[in-house]
């Protein structure tokens, strides 16, 4: 668990749970905004989901309602309609585009985590074959002592690893 615990420090800061369902689109696209251009991306991962799913549900429901009327117009005036429904919504555009810059930076956030765990365990890996070979009768049991203190320090020091090493290592 102290493992785990130390490998994502960003998960952390809270942020406290806004009822996003009552929120215009126009206001989830601002939180959207607020939220992707001013906090660590894992702190409010939670909060860009529940804001999407807000989001979509009423956009979806704008889309039924615009085509509804869509298809009674057409059918007012053509008895049959061969034309398909298009509707461009400037605010999709924009809550899309914050979403895709979130997931961008989500990305980032995990290949920049996994490099950092990947150079954490060559470290300890290090650290442990200093280990193995600092037994040597011929040296001072002090400098030994010293430099095992040492190591034991950079261990401290090396952060986390890949869960799936913590046994290994």
């Amino acid at each position: 668990s102290n493992a785990a615990e130390s490998e994502d420090e960003t998960s952390r800061h809270e942020h406290e749970m806004k009822d996003y369902e009552t929120l215009s689109m126009e206001e989830l696209v601002a939180e959207l905004e607020s939220l992707v251009d001013t906090e660590k991306v894992m702190s409010v991962k939670d909060h860009v989901e529940e804001i999407k799913k807000a989001f979509l549900f009423q956009y979806n429901h704008l889309m039924d309602e615009k085509k509804e009327a869509f298809q009674a117009e057409a059918k007012s005036v053509e008895g049959e309609s061969t034309e398909e429904f298009h509707y461009h919504f400037p605010l999709k555009t924009t809550f899309d585009q914050l979403y895709n810059r979130y997931r961008d930076r989500k990305n980032v956030h995990f290949k920049s985590l996994q490099s950092n765990l990947k150079t954490n365990l060559e470290e300890r890996l290090a650290i442990v074959e200093e280990l193995k070979n600092l037994i040597n009768p011929q040296e001072n049991i002090k400098d030994t002592l010293k430099h095992f203190n040492e190591l034991r320090d950079r261990w401290k020091n090396a952060g986390a690893i890949p869960k799936d090493k913590y046994n290994h290592v």
